[in-house]
C-alpha cells in the first residue's frame, strides 16, 4: 500500500532548507493543505500555475528590506484609508479653528427669522449652575460657520425621499399614528390624585392743543377714483400746498363701513372690507380732497393649475407656498384631559381652546383637496371630543367665509392680523363679547415686500420671488406691555404693535417666554391668560378692546405652574390658542400639561 506523505502546513522552514528554485517560500506561502502525491499527480501545466507564484530570485533572499509579496498588499490597502484619516482630521480642525476666530459673527437668522444666542456674560453663579456652558454651547451652535447654508441644505434632503403619507411642519414632532390609545391608568391616577388635593403703568396721552390758524392753499391726491378688491389695501399719495408750516396733521375719514382708510406718511391707505361704492376724505383745514373708492368682490377660482405637494406638509400652488395638518387622536385626547385638569384647578374660570387653521382652507379645488384631510373635519372631531365644561371655538366658518381675502402670507407659514381678526372674532362672540370692527381700527402697512420663513422650510428657490406685505391693525386702547425675553431681559412698551420690526415679529414683538400687557381703559377685573405658539402672537393684540389685564405665555419657553402663579390671581379666562398642527401633537399636550407641572412624558 502506497504511504501518502504528511500534508503541508504554513509553518516557516528555516532560510538553509530554501533550494536555489525557492520551492520552500512557495510552501511558506501556500494557505492550503495538500498531499505531496496529488501535487504530482497535477497535469504539468497545473504544476507551473502552482510554482511560477512562489518563486523568487536568490537577489530577492539576500535583500534585507524584501517583504512577501501579500505584506506588500496589505501595507498599500492601508494607504488610502491613512490619508483618508488624515484629511479628516485637518478639515476637523480646520472648522474648530474657524469657528473660534471667526471675526464676524451674525446676530441674525435671515432663513429662520429670528435673533441668534448671543456670548453668555460669565458668572460664578452661572459656572455653578451650569447655565453659563448650556448658553455658549447654544452660542456656538447658532453661530457655527456655514450654518445658515446647511439649514437650508437639510431642508431640501427630504424632498429626496419623496412625499410621505403623513406629515407635520409647524408643531416640531412628526405625524401621529390613527389611533386612539385610551389614557393611561398612570396619568389618570396622577390627575385624580392632584385633582383631590387641593400692574404696568400706562403711557400717558398728551392733551390736544389747538393749532394756530394760517392761509391753506389746496389738498391734492394722486388719484380722484379707485377700485380694489375685498380685503386687499391700496397706497394714495396725497400733497399739501401751503404758504407756510402751521402745524395742522391731517385727517383721514372713510365715507361708509365698506372700506377703512389711514394715513401713513404722505400716504393713504385704503382698504376694501365689503363689496359696494364708497369714498374717502383727505381733510386738512378748511381744504379736502375726496377719493372715490369702488370696492368689488373677488372669488378665488382655486380650480387652476397643478399643486407641486413638497415635503413636511407643504405644497406650492399659484404663487403661494400652503401648509396641510393631521388629525392626532390620541393628542387630542390628552389634551382634552388637559384642559379639563385645568378646569378643576380653576373652577370659576371659563377655559377655551381655539386652535387655528392653517392656509390650506383657503383652497376649494377638490382635486388638490382630496389629497390631505379637511380642517373642518379635524375642527368639528376636536370640539366632539372636548367636555361641555370647555369652550371650544370653532373658528373654521369665520375663516372659511372669508377666504377670499388676504388671510395667509404667501412665503410664511403664519396667518396675517386680518386672519388673526376673524378668529378673534369668533372667540369674543363666543364670550360674549360685541367685537370691535376693523373699521374702528388704524390700519398701516409696515412691510410691503415681506418674505417668511417658507423658504427656510422649502429651501425651494420659488418660494425667493413670493412677497408679502405685513399689515397692522392698531387697537383702539392704549396698553403698556412687558417682555421677559428667552435671556432673561425685561422690556417695556406702550403698545402691543411693535411696527418698526416690519416683520411677524411686530405682533406683541415676537415668540417670548412671559408677556404682561395692561388696559387702563378697561375694567380691571376682566383677566386672560393665553397660553399660545406663534399663531397666538397676531391675536393678542385684539383682546386688549376687553379685557384690562392680559398674561401671555409661550409652554415651549416658560415653565412656570400656572395654579401656583395665578390660583389667587382672579382670572376670567384662560385661553390656549394655536395651529391646527401644534393642537394635534403630543409634544404640544406635554407643554400644556408641564404648565400644570404634570410631566406627561413620564406618565403617559
Amino acid at each position: 500500500m502506497k504511504k501518502k506523505c504528511s500534508s503541508f502546513s504554513n509553518k516557516e522552514i528555516p532560510p538553509a532548507s530554501a533550494d536555489s528554485n525557492g520551492f520552500s517560500e512557495f510552501i511558506y506561502e501556500s494557505t492550503e493543505s495538500q498531499d505531496f502525491d496529488e501535487f504530482l499527480r497535477d497535469p504539468p501545466n497545473m504544476q507551473n500555475k502552482r510554482t511560477v507564484r512562489g518563486k523568487a530570485s536568490e537577489s530577492q533572499f539576500k535583500n534585507p528590506n524584501y517583504r512577501p509579496s501579500n505584506e506588500v498588499r496589505k501595507r498599500r490597502k492601508k494607504a488610502p484609508e491613512k490619508f483618508g484619516l488624515a484629511l479628516l482630521g485637518i478639515l476637523y480642525f480646520s472648522i474648530v479653528i474657524l469657528n473660534l476666530i471667526q471675526p464676524d459673527r451674525p446676530d441674525v437668522s435671515e432663513n429662520e427669522k429670528r435673533e441668534l444666542t448671543k456670548m453668555p456674560a460669565f458668572s460664578y453663579s452661572s459656572l455653578c449652575d451650569g447655565s453659563y456652558f448650556d448658553q455658549l454651547s447654544l452660542f456656538f451652535s447658532d453661530t457655527f460657520i456655514f450654518r445658515e447654508k446647511l439649514v437650508l441644505l437639510s431642508r431640501k434632503i427630504p424632498s429626496l425621499y419623496g412625499i410621505s403619507g403623513n406629515f407635520s411642519v409647524l408643531s416640531n414632532t412628526g405625524a401621529e399614528k390613527e389611533t386612539d390609545p385610551n389614557i393611561s391608568e398612570k396619568l389618570e391616577d396622577e390627575l385624580n390624585k392632584l385633582q383631590s388635593e387641593e400692574p404696568v403703568t400706562a403711557a400717558v396721552t398728551e392733551p390736544e392743543t389747538e393749532p394756530p390758524e394760517t392761509d391753506i392753499v389746496s389738498v391734492s391726491l394722486s388719484q380722484s377714483e379707485i377700485s380694489l378688491p375685498v380685503g386687499s389695501t391700496a397706497a394714495i399719495e396725497f400733497v399739501i400746498s401751503e404758504s407756510e408750516n402751521s402745524g395742522i396733521s391731517p385727517t383721514v375719514t372713510a365715507g361708509s363701513d365698506i372700506i377703512f382708510a389711514s394715513i401713513s406718511g404722505n400716504q393713504i391707505i385704503v382698504g376694501g372690507l365689503a363689496e359696494g361704492v364708497s369714498s374717502l376724505t383727505v381733510n386738512y383745514g378748511e381744504a379736502s380732497a375726496v377719493c372715490a373708492v369702488a370696492v368689488t368682490s373677488v372669488t378665488v377660482a382655486n380650480n387652476n393649475g397643478e399643486a407641486d405637494f413638497l415635503a413636511n406638509g407643504l405644497f406650492i400652488y399659484n404663487g403661494a407656498v400652503y401648509t396641510i395638518s393631521n388629525y392626532g387622536k390620541q393628542s387630542v385626547g390628552y389634551i382634552s384631559r388637559c384642559l379639563d385638569y385645568y378646569k378643576s384647578l380653576f373652577p370659576d374660570t371659563r377655559i377655551s381652546i381655539m386652535p387655528a387653521p392653517v392656509s390650506s382652507i383657503l383652497i376649494d379645488n377638490p382635486e388638490i383637496t382630496e389629497k390631505f384631510t379637511s380642517q373642518k373635519y379635524i375642527l368639528d372631531t376636536m370640539q366632539s371630543r372636548m367636555s361641555p365644561q370647555i369652550n371650544f371655538v370653532n373658528t373654521y366658518d369665520e375663516i372659511f367665509s372669508h377666504r377670499t381675502e388676504y388671510l395667509y402670507f404667501k412665503s410664511d407659514h403664519h396667518w396675517t392680523q386680518l386672519g388673526a381678526y376673524y378668529a378673534y372674532r369668533a372667540f369674543a362672540e363666543s364670550a360674549g363679547f360685541s367685537p370691535t370692527p376693523l373699521s374702528d381700527m388704524t390700519h398701516e402697512i409696515i412691510n410691503s415686500s415681506f418674505n417668511g420663513s417658507m423658504y427656510n422650510f422649502t429651501g425651494d428657490e420659488r418660494v425667493k420671488d413670493f412677497i408679502d406685505q405685513v399689515e397692522v391693525y392698531y387697537p383702539t386702547k392704549p396698553a403698556a406691555m412687558t417682555v421677559t425675553k428667552h435671556d432673561g431681559t425685561v422690556l417695556t412698551y406702550n403698545r402691543t404693535i411693535i411696527g418698526e420690526s416690519g416683520n411677524y415679529q411686530a405682533f406683541i414683538a415676537g415668540d417670548n417666554p412671559y408677556t404682561v400687557i395692561n388696559v387702563p381703559d378697561n375694567p380691571q377685573d376682566l383677566s386672560i391668560l393665553v397660553i399660545k405658539d406663534s399663531y397666538g402672537n397676531a391675536l393678542v393684540p385684539f383682546l386688549t378692546e376687553h379685557y384690562g389685564n392680559i398674561i401671555v405665555i409661550d409652554p415651549r419657553y416658560c415653565d412656570i405652574n400656572i395654579y401656583d402663579h395665578f390660583k389667587d390671581y382672579g382670572l376670567t379666562d384662560i385661553l390656549v390658542t394655536g395651529n391646527i398642527q401644534s393642537q394635534n401633537s403630543i409634544k404640544w399636550a406635554s407643554y400644556y400639561f408641564a404648565c400644570a407641572g404634570i410631566d406627561l412624558e413620564s406618565l403617559g
